[in-house]
């Protein structure tokens, strides 16, 4: 099992940064589809199976969040998502 913490800095209210990328400001929780990766045909970004939390933007304009990828779905599923924000609590210390 893998984790990332993901933080975004100066996020402007609207989320869209320099160049077009939109950052959810209002948080987000996303999960991988049923076979894994990102839901993209044929894309490489994430080869497992994933949880990502993004909590909402700041008063300073920071997005934090985390990210945990596994190889099975039931890994994730058997830790649910509290315990995997504790592990993520416990990455950032």
């Amino acid at each position: 099992m893998n984790i990332e913490l993901i933080q975004y800095d100066n996020v402007p209210e609207d989320g869209v940064l320099e160049g077009g990328a939109v950052v959810p400001v209002s948080g987000l929780t996303s999960t991988s589809p049923p076979d894994g990766g990102c839901g993209i045909d044929g894309c490489p970004c994430v080869r497992g199976h994933f949880f990502m939390k993004l909590f909402p933007r700041d008063g300073d304009g920071t997005v934090r969040g985390f990210f945990v990828e596994a190889a099975d779905r039931e890994e994730l599923e058997t830790l649910g998502p509290d315990a995997l924000a504790g592990l993520a609590v416990q990455k950032m210390m």
